[in-house]
């Protein structure tokens, strides 16, 4: 609750340095405690008093505007609220399973502890992939619901699709890079045991792809009162259940890799298909999809067809790769989107050092 009034009153600055508190409290903990695997009620109290204490930044805040306005709720309203949190909290439960590491179980079970470690080694990059490409949506998630809550849907709708355009070139240049230095990047984070995970990487890598529709899924989960997302990651979990309980006897972590792809991309096109359905295709930007979509394939199976051990033949291909991808992607006004996003850095940097002078 403290930080969905912090993301209210849009301290973000706050937020971040609750989460750096709570890291850093972790940590230090992790090195003076004296942690043992037999009693884990030591790391547990750690955990709930890094919480406690980054819970403490943002009380000044909130306590500011306490009693500065009083809102009196209705019967109706109180009952959209409960539906909304029983449902965000089914979304939570399943979400931990769908979106964080729910096939593991299947993985030993087929594999044993040599493919956990394999395949926990590909997640956690394709995890800290996810996370980079994902910073932007946190912040525009408040003025998305800032925006439907006034009335104001269809700029809601158009904020979404433009920053749809630059999740798209975030997303898609991510995925470029893991797979064409999946290698490098598995030697430099887990050691040389782990370079041969390279392959299982780049086929996860493609899923990135469907990480750019998450203001629209954000819409979704507003409209419908959190109905669509609970939904939806119901089926993803069962779809993701069923595919590498086929796929990961058949291709090992390879087919627990294809079976979470294969997952995310279907949510993805359950997403395109309830916007479409509930307002206007226009909401979307499907020709730059199409074409981010093209692109990340090609240079999938190029690395795949021919396993490129130079890293020269690959910058260059990164290159190409980055270049199309400029190219493909465009605002609704035909303008290159990469060309935009350089213009508007270039032109606010003398705002941003006059400020920091």
């Amino acid at each position: 609750m403290q930080t969905a009034a912090l993301t209210g009153f849009q301290r973000f600055d706050l937020i971040f340095y609750a989460n750096l508190l709570a890291a850093g409290t972790m940590l230090a903990g992790v090195f003076v405690l004296p942690l043992s695997p037999d009693n884990p009620a030591i790391l547990f109290v750690l955990m709930a008093a890094a919480v406690g204490m980054a819970a403490l930044l943002g009380l000044s805040e909130t306590h500011r505007v306490k009693g500065a306005v009083s809102v009196s709720l209705g019967v109706d309203q109180w009952q959209s609220i409960r539906r909304y949190a029983l449902n965000m909290w089914l979304i939570a439960l399943l979400w931990a399973l769908l979106w964080s590491r729910g096939e593991l179980p299947l993985v030993r079970s087929f594999m044993g502890d040599a493919g956990v470690a394999s395949y926990a080694a590909v997640l956690t990059l394709f995890g800290g992939a996810i996370q980079g490409v994902m910073l932007g949506v946190s912040a525009v998630a408040p003025q998305l619901t800032r925006l439907w809550g006034e009335g104001r849907q269809d700029a809601a709708l158009a904020m979404a699709r433009s920053v749809m355009d630059l999740q798209l070139l975030v997303c898609g240049g991510a995925a470029i890079v893991l797979i064409c230095f999946g290698p490098e990047l598995m030697e430099l984070a887990f050691g040389a045991r782990y370079r041969a995970q390279a392959e299982t990487l780049a086929i996860l890598s493609v899923a990135l792809v469907s990480m750019a529709l998450s203001n629209q899924n954000h819409l979704l989960q507003i409209a419908t009162n959190g109905r669509f997302s609970r939904n939806a990651s119901l089926v993803g979990l069962a779809v993701l259940m069923a595919l590498a309980f086929v796929l990961i006897p058949m291709f090992g972590v390879l087919g627990a890799a294809l079976a979470r792809a294969i997952t995310m991309i279907f949510l993805a096109l359950i997403s395109i298909i309830a916007v479409i359905r509930m307002w206007r295709v226009t909401s979307l930007s499907m020709r730059n999809l199409a074409g981010v979509i093209t692109i990340v394939g090609l240079c999938l199976s190029v690395a795949l067809l021919f396993p490129l051990h130079d890293a020269v033949t690959r910058i260059g291909i990164l290159f190409g790769s980055f270049v199309l991808l400029a190219l493909a992607v465009r605002d609704e006004a035909g303008m290159l989107k990469a060309r935009t996003v350089v213009w508007t850095i270039w032109h606010s940097l003398p705002a941003l050092i006059c400020q920091r002078q």
